[in-house]
């Protein structure tokens, strides 16, 4: 009925909120027309982006927010619009509409309800445009260097960079050997507590529950050899994946690897116990 599809409705406006915000974008709830869809007003999720194709007025302090387009419109029914909203350039990422019974109607469709009533059933529409979700992440998370994903979207946990030393085939089998346990899984960034930790020392190995070590974490290792490692970090920042790890010997020689945050640019070594 009405109610339980409005109750929806309103359901699944709280949740894309929640979706849009666990993917690092303020998207408002724009009031909207339904175009060619419905009568009934729309509610298109905008962010604010100057690469956007939309105009809206919104107020930050309560979410109010109007698609520009909708102001003559709502004017011409007499309802009220806040004073003082600000303006700005948009981006559609996904809409949500009240369809009613217009194409249940149109193609004559029936459910059975209660007491074997037969009746029309009531169709909301919603959709979240992800490439649309790709392209303004890209715009809003980012840098003159490159792209800064989200963790939450990125498309890998960590962007593993090993710099090989020309003179000094001993140092590469370090550098390699400790890659390849990154690589596996062997040797895990603990975010948490700001460690590296290495499943084949006991010690470290407690000090991680077994499922964060069953865990599959997406890395992306750098391991061309024609290229120095001012090109590869050069890459690495195009590219934008959230943490960089760098194995070289210069890290190896201060008892571990180089940790770099994509987002605020902060750099440290992050000491390795089985190393010392």
């Amino acid at each position: 009925n009405q109610e339980s599809a409005d109750s929806y409705y309103q359901k699944v406006l709280e949740t894309y909120h929640q979706i849009y915000t666990r993917m690092g974008l303020k998207a408002y709830a724009v009031h909207a027309s339904g175009g060619m869809f419905t009568s009934n007003d729309s509610h298109e999720f905008q962010v604010i982006c100057e690469a956007g194709e939309d105009e809206i007025m919104y107020d930050e302090s309560t979410g109010y927010s109007i698609n520009a387009e909708m102001i003559d419109e709502l004017k011409a029914k007499g309802q009220s619009i806040p004073e003082n909203l600000k303006v700005a350039k948009s981006a559609e990422v996904g809409n949500i509409f009240k369809l009613g019974t217009k194409y249940t109607d149109a193609f004559k469709v029936k459910i059975t309800g209660e007491n074997n009533q037969q009746i029309t059933p009531i169709m909301n529409c919603h959709g979240i445009g992800t490439s649309r979700c790709m392209g303004v992440i890209a715009e809003i998370h980012s840098d003159e260097k490159g792209l800064k994903w989200p963790k939450s979207v990125a498309p890998f946990e960590y962007h593993l960079i090993t710099n090989l030393d020309k003179n000094n085939e001993i140092v590469n089998e370090q550098i390699l050997t400790l890659a390849n346990k990154f690589y596996t899984g062997h040797v895990r960034l603990f975010e948490d507590s700001g460690e590296i930790v290495d499943y084949d020392n006991l010690d470290d190995r407690n000090k991680m529950p077994l499922s964060e070590w069953a865990r599959h974490i997406e890395i992306l290792w750098d391991d061309r050899l024609k290229n120095n490692l001012g090109e590869k970090l050069k890459d690495a920042d195009l590219i934008g994946i959230p943490v960089q790890i760098i194995i070289s010997k210069r890290s190896l020689e201060n008892g571990g690897v180089e940790v770099i945050d994509r987002l605020t640019g902060e750099s440290k070594i992050i000491k390795i116990n089985s190393l010392n």
